[in-house]
């Protein structure tokens, strides 16, 4: 039979063993998730610069700032005394 020690010693390796598994398992999902991010704004900016991809987004920006601009409902300006 083993000594009260080592089986402490034992028990607390496999606790420490199983919380080291669960936080790397999680480091793996974050990396793999903060990887996917980058590999879609990549993929984004990429269709942008191509030419003829992305121009439509744009054009559809512009028109959302302006007609945002252009209804009245904005920020009314002070008349200069």
């Amino acid at each position: 039979m083993l000594e009260p020690q080592v089986t402490g010693f034992l028990r607390s390796w496999i606790v420490l063993k199983m919380l080291l598994d669960v936080f790397l398992q999680e480091l793996q999902r974050r990396c793999n998730t903060l990887i996917t991010l980058i590999e879609r704004e990549n993929q984004e900016l990429e269709e942008r610069d191509r030419p003829g991809g992305g121009g439509k987004k744009l054009q559809k920006r512009k028109g959302v700032d302006e007609g945002a601009a252009g209804d009245g409902k904005g920020k009314k300006k002070k008349k200069d005394q």
